[in-house]
Formats: structure tokens, sequence, C-alpha cells
């Protein structure tokens, strides 16, 4: 758009251009009288642009997502991006001041100043300076349309977890009976029949605990190793995420175990500080990061503290997704070490509480009757934080 509006603008100047050649200015001098009024231009506009940006990142700081967590939007620019719109508005200035001053001072002085005020364009050429400007400029448009497409497809399809199993007819609640006054072995006892107690109420296939909900955010923090056979190099995982879990979790999600066993009532029961083989389900990255082909059930995995015999295999929960900088993902995308929740994690709630998910029949209202048997338990037990998964 600039370009060629300075080319039209060369055009209604050609006399003023004509007469200043006329009385001995050199064309060398016209070009840089040209070029420099091209850059100044185009520097205001750059400058334009800075302030504006300046002014949209000052708005974004004051918006409020609507996430559970603070995020601090700031893309103030910085030093390399203000030397880099510099330089843009230099080289704008430049390469599309240029053409013009060269077309307006490329000129015959005679015939020009006989024609008077009017200047005339000049006549069809099918590859003149204005066609082929105005041929790229088609072409970057559709470019950059195509381009917009691409990303915000992409865009969608990142932000659409692909799951393996039903979502819908899942409710999520949460449960802190030591904020609410229990001892740790009166919370562990309640947390120890609480699946048994909260299926008798109508409409409720299968009831499961957890520490966290599925597709929270996980981050890779344990280091595990795999003995490998005699003569071969350990196999050793820096980047495994733990989740903890209780019995019957992938049964609640209506996920079929791959091989092997999931967690069951006894495994809840289990004393870890007197334990030294603790039971663990992988997902398959996991399965296949430690064991590639090999068969995984029985085998031992090795930490700091703990030695742990995997029980079984389920698949990945979702498909995997780009990892962020902090090296959290979501859902099970990185190798993932399902642990049983025990008496001593029901006796120290995590910070939002145990999650409680209940798999619900079609057309009921299972949430009527979990609160009715909650307040038959212990009616000061506060329900928080209910939603659907």
């Amino acid at each position: 758009n600039l370009a060629n509006m300075q080319l039209a603008r060369a055009a209604a100047r050609r006399r003023e251009v004509a007469i200043r050649l006329s009385v001995g200015a050199s064309r060398f001098r016209l070009v840089r009288q040209l070029l420099t009024e091209s850059v100044l231009l185009a520097l205001t506009g750059g400058v334009a642009g800075i302030l504006f940006a300046y002014w949209v990142a000052a708005a974004f700081k004051k918006m409020t997502l609507p996430v559970a967590f603070p995020i601090n939007l700031d893309i103030t620019p910085d030093l390399r991006v203000l030397l880099f719109a510099f330089a843009v508005s230099l080289v704008a200035g430049i390469g599309f001041g240029l053409a013009p001053a060269l077309s307006s001072t490329r000129t015959g002085l005679a015939s020009t100043l006989k024609e008077g005020a009017v200047a005339q364009l000049r006549g069809y050429r099918r590859f003149g300076m204005r066609n082929l400007l105005m041929v790229s400029q088609v072409a970057g448009s559709l470019m950059l349309l195509l381009i917009t497409g691409f990303l915000i497809i992409g865009f969608q399809k990142s932000n659409r977890v692909e799951i393996a199993f039903d979502a819908h007819q899942m409710h999520l609640l949460s449960l802190d009976p030591l904020r609410d006054g229990y001892s740790a072995e009166k919370a562990a006892n309640l947390f120890d029949n609480l699946s048994e107690r909260l299926k008798r109420a109508p409409g409720v296939q299968e009831i499961a605990l957890a520490e966290a909900p599925p597709f929270s955010p996980l981050v890779p923090t344990a280091t595990l190793t795999a003995p490998a056979s005699p003569g071969m190099p350990d196999q050793v995982s820096q980047k495994v995420a733990p989740q903890t879990i209780g019995a019957n979790y992938f049964a609640a999600l209506s996920v079929n175990m791959i091989e092997g066993r999931e967690f069951d009532l006894r495994d809840q029961k289990i004393d870890i500080a007197k334990s030294k083989l603790l039971p663990v389900v992988l997902n398959e990255t996991a399965a296949r990061e430690f064991f590639g082909n090999r068969n995984p059930l029985g085998r031992r995995l090795l930490e700091a503290s703990h030695t742990y015999e995997v029980v079984g295999v389920v698949k990945d929960l979702s498909a995997p997704m780009s990892e962020t900088e902090s090296g959290s993902q979501i859902g099970p995308q990185v190798p993932t070490v399902y642990l049983p929740l025990t008496r001593s994690d029901f006796a120290h709630s995590p910070l939002g509480g145990m999650i409680v998910m209940v798999r619900a029949t079609r057309g009921t209202d299972a949430m009527e009757g979990i609160r009715r048997e909650i307040a038959l338990l212990d009616p000061n037990l506060v329900i928080f934080n209910v939603r659907t998964l």
C-alpha cells in the first residue's frame, strides 16, 4: 500500500521534479530528497506501531483469564523488539521509497513541463512496477489468510484433548476431613469405607478416589530405574510423573487394562512404612520407555526409598500434547507411574482435598444421592468443588 501510494504521489509530483531538474538539481539529490521523505514516513509509522504495541501490552496486563490460577500476560516489548521494529521501518522506507524516487526522476523535461499542472500516469504495462506491487500484495494477503487459517485449525486441535474413555456422566467432588476437624486416624477410616458406602446411592455405577482429577497438570518429578538383564545397562528415566489413585480408578473411568490388573481395596490397606514391595501401574508410554517390547508385568522398578512391582499396564488416557516450558503437560502424556492410595495418604489430604470420582447412570441425578449418603455419614463433612469431568 505504501509503495503504491508513493508511486501515485510521485506521478502527481512529476512537474515539480521536472522544474527542479530544469533549474539545475541533480538526479541523485532529488532521489535523496524523496528517499528521505519516504524513510521519515516509514519511521513515523514504526513509532506509531510501537506506541500501539505498548498500549495493547498494558491492556493485556489488566485482563483476568477465567482459570483457577493467576496468569500474568506480560507482552511488553523489550529492546530487541524495538530494534527490530526500527530496522523494519528503515528497510521499508528505503525499499518502498526508492522505486517511486527513481520513477519520478526518470522523466522527459520538455514533455512534462508542457503537460502543465496535469500529470498523466504511465500507460498500462504488464510488468510495470504498480502491477508487480499489486500482484505481490494480493499474493501476500492470500498467504497470510492461509497461514492464519492453519494456525486456527492447529490451535483448535491442540486445545482438544482426545481422550481414551467416555468423560460423560462422570462427576467430581472434593472432601477434606482434616479441615473439618477429623483426626488423621478418623480420616483414614472414613476413606477406607467411603467408596462402598457411596455406591448405595441411586444411579451410581462406580466410585474411585484420587489425589488429583484426570488431566491435571503433571510434572515429571520421579527418577526410576528398571534393572536390566545381566550384562545390560539399567534403564533410568528421570522424567516420570507419579500419580496416586485409589482402587477401581480405571474401572470408574471405563478404561480397560492392557495387561495385568488395577489397584483394589487390598492395595489401599498397604502399610508403606513396612512394605518392601509396592504395586504400581504404568501407562503405555512408561512401559515402553522402561521395558521396550518386553512384558513389564512382574518386573521391578527401583527408587531411592522404594521398590515397585509392575502389576498392570493401562493405555495413555489422552493423546500426547506439546510440553510446556515448565515441563508440565496436561494429562498422562509423559511416562506415568500410578501409585496406590494408602491409609497414610488418607491421613494427609492433598491441598485441594481428596477427589471423589462418581460414574453415574445416564438420566439420573446421582449427586443428590451422594450428598444424602455423605450427610448420613457426617452432616458436618463439607462437600466442595463439585463439577463434571
